[in-house]
Formats: C-alpha cells, structure tokens, sequence
C-alpha cells in the first residue's frame, strides 16, 4: 500500500450520489490523497473550496454534466475561489465532437466512468508528471471517430442552449442567467446560425447529437 500524500486531497463532484460515493470510496481505498470528500452540488463545492484553508493541492474529479448543465462553464469561477486545483473529468461521454471540445478546456485528465483502480492510478502519475492523461476507453473513441470538427458554440451559448433543453423561455432563461431578453434572443440567434438550424427544434437536435444536452 502506498504511503497517503500529506499535500493532496480529492473531490468527487457528482450530482448522481450512488456513482459519487462509489468512486469516492474506490479512490480513498486506493490510499493516494490524504482524504476524499463527495459533494453533490455546486454550491456546496463553492463553499468548499472558499473555506479550504489548508493550502493543499485538490484533485478535482468532476462529471461533465450536472443538474442539467455542464460543469465547463464553472471551471474558470471556481479558479478564481482556488486556485491550486486538478480538474479531472469522469464521464460517460461517447460523442468524440463533444470530448474534443473537453479536451479544449483546462482540463489535467480525462476519465471514463467505467475506470478502475488501475487507470486511475495512471491518470494521478501522468498529472503529477505534468501530463494530460486521456482514459484508453476516451482515446478509442477519438481514434476511431478520425474527427477534428469543434463544437461551433462559445460557453455561454452552451448554458442558454441547456436552459432551453429544460423548456425555459427567452425570458425564463434570462432571468436565470441575469441577461437582458435581447441577448439572449441574439444568443439563440447565433447558435441557430452556427448549426445550420432553422429553429430551436431543430438546434435541440443537434445539441442532443452531439451530446451536449
């Protein structure tokens, strides 16, 4: 058994509780991190990493989507709150468009949520090596696919798109994201344009596609 870190501890961020408690109770067997926490919620983890006093390092294993939205969009917040942190990504994605799109981000790994022990292992030494670490399942699906296209969406686009994957409107989902109903109607606009779609039926659809909803 190797000796536990004194400098490391890990997050597992998932709003799915059985998968989130059971690999947070894979990776504290693996005794890597001097302890691991779950946490569900995007607000608890803020509250988290706005307490965490202790200056160590935090691995972060984070699932893609959460609560209806993607976690992407928070990684730059969550910098600025703390910024000595390791975001790993744990999902179950299969679209290779969406996972180069992740892979744009900065991102430090990428897992699948089938990984065991061994690949987890892997990923931690690649990190610490200074390497990304891609999961072999990930990487198959990338080198199969033999796909270089991007998702054409900025962030923000991507969060009014998944407002309107839950059936809010214009003004709902201004409201929810504190934007003026005109900016999010030109949003709409634009991600219209991008996909070649001539309505929001048929922009959920691509979005559905390649997985971003």
């Amino acid at each position: 058994m190797t000796n536990k870190p004194k400098q490391k501890k890990a997050i597992v961020f998932d709003d799915h509780r059985l998968f989130a408690e059971s690999f947070g109770n894979l990776i504290e067997q693996m005794d890597i991190f001097r302890n691991v926490h779950t946490i569900f919620d995007d607000r608890e983890l803020v509250n988290y990493l706005m307490n965490e006093r202790s200056g160590f390092q935090i691995y972060l294993f984070a699932d893609f989507y959460l609560q209806g939205k993607t976690f992407i969009p928070m990684i730059n917040e969550l910098r600025r709150i703390h910024n000595n942190f390791v975001i790993i990504i744990v999902s179950s994605v299969t679209n290779p468009i969406l996972i180069n799109e992740i892979l744009s981000y900065p991102i430090h790994g990428f897992l699948s949520k089938s990984s065991k022990t061994p690949e987890i292992i892997d990923c931690k030494n690649s990190i610490d090596s200074g390497k990304l670490y891609i999961s072999p399942t990930i990487q198959k699906i990338l080198d199969e696919s033999g796909t270089a296209f991007k998702l054409p969406f900025t962030d923000r686009e991507i969060e009014v798109i998944q407002y309107f994957a839950k059936g809010l409107t214009v003004d709902e989902t201004a409201a929810e994201m504190n934007l003026s109903r005109h900016t999010v109607a030109a949003h709409r606009s634009k991600m219209m344009n991008k996909a070649g779609c001539k309505n929001i039926i048929q922009l959920l659809a691509f979005a559905r596609k390649v997985e971003l909803i």
